[in-house]
């Protein structure tokens, strides 16, 4: 980390002391705009005047140490170089701390699924063998399915108790963004060469037993964009779309109820042509349907009431998705395990194409870790 060079004034370069940075942003900031001075001189006058002589301007100095720069133009001058540039934003210590980040941990949530929904066919191979009595079967689920019905089904309830997200990678080639999440009612972003990915622990209650699963997932997409509306919001809602995307899905998963127990290993792939889904929730917590009033209430009023804070972001949210996609998907698994009273293995391998889609309807509790924080601030008063 660099270190604040002697010769330069202490807290009234830009108006603030070093000292209130643990990461010198100001430092690195200042360093950016003496280099951009060097090249580039600013004045804070009209192009057409030639700035006064200053008699006290200092000359060009050189750091022998390799400090911060070789060139260092006079101080208020560059100051009102650096607050002039757009890209320049200092954000005070305490505002850098509260913002908010995604939390790796999703506690209660409550969902059932649409799937299956939509043509394909599928080409499948297995081997499944009774390890009590040494029977063996191939292709146990025939060699091919067909599904001519557009309609999917329900899938069995599913109650996730906690889910820790433990890796989590987002790369682009190109791409821009509009909005800010944080203060506009919509907001986006498009990627060209899209590189995404994420390692997920997870621990569930389906019906009538437990299921806990690692999986590890990325995708590669040549585009791909979303929409989002009102974002942490009471309601909000987003819309997502990607061109030729490929992806590629690792899970380890253990299954328990009185008629099961077993272990699973899978490893997937699929390329969409084009997939899309859309979402909604709604969400009832202290600080998304409080600020709303505030904010009304301040500017009706004229009134600077303080918001709610995000620590009080606790509460209940709803919500729904509908998803589609055009492509096709290839599959390897193995399992072992006790299914019905008897002992059996099976790997097999399935690849499929078609048009599909699927829906989601959900409900569960946010802001646990929010709460939880919480309490440990009481405890430690």
């Amino acid at each position: 980390m660099a270190e604040k060079p002697s010769g330069l004034p202490p807290s009234r370069m830009l108006g603030v002391p070093f000292s209130a940075y643990d990461d010198d942003n100001v430092l690195e900031m200042l360093k950016t705009d003496l280099s951009t001075f060097k090249r580039h001189p600013f004045f804070p006058v009209s192009p057409g005047i030639t700035p006064p002589f200053r008699a006290d301007a200092p000359q060009q100095s050189f750091n022998s140490n390799g400090g911060l720069c070789e060139y260092i133009p006079a101080v208020d001058e560059t100051v009102l170089f650096g607050r002039s540039s757009s890209a320049n934003k200092l954000l005070p210590q305490k505002e850098r701390e509260n913002e908010s980040k995604e939390s790796a941990w999703k506690f209660g949530e409550l969902s059932k699924d649409y799937k299956d929904a939509g043509v394909g066919r599928k080409y499948q191979r297995g081997v499944r063998e009774y390890l009590a009595s040494g029977y063996t079967r191939t292709n146990p689920d025939g060699k091919t399915a067909h599904d001519t019905d557009w309609r999917g089904k329900w899938k069995e309830r599913n109650f996730q108790v906690a889910e820790y997200t433990w890796w989590k990678a987002d790369k682009k080639l190109a791409g821009d963004s509009f909005g800010d999440p944080a203060k506009d009612w919509a907001s986006g972003e498009y990627k060209l060469g899209a590189r995404e990915g994420d390692g997920k622990a997870g621990f569930s209650v389906t019906k009538g037993g437990i299921d806990a699963k690692l999986s590890a997932k990325a995708s590669v997409a040549a585009a791909q964009g979303k929409v989002e509306v009102l974002k942490d919001q009471v309601i909000s809602g987003a819309a997502k779309g990607a061109v030729l995307k490929g992806e590629l899905e690792g899970e380890v998963a253990f299954v328990g109820n009185p008629e099961e127990v077993t272990g699973t290993l899978k490893l997937a792939a699929k390329a969409n042509v084009i997939e899309g889904s859309v979402n909604g929730e709604l969400c009832l917590t202290p600080s998304r349907v409080g600020n709303p009033v505030i904010k009304a209430w301040n500017w009706l009023f004229e009134e600077h009431n303080q918001l709610i804070e995000d620590k009080w972001d606790i509460g209940v949210c709803v919500g729904g998705e509908l998803q589609g996609a055009v492509g096709a998907q290839a599959e390897a698994s193995a399992e072992a395990g006790v299914k019905k009273g008897k002992a059996r293995a099976e790997v097999g391998a399935k690849l499929g194409f078609g048009l599909g889609g699927g829906a989601k309807v959900s409900g569960g509790l946010t802001g646990l870790d929010k709460a939880a924080d919480l309490i440990k601030g009481w405890q430690g008063k």
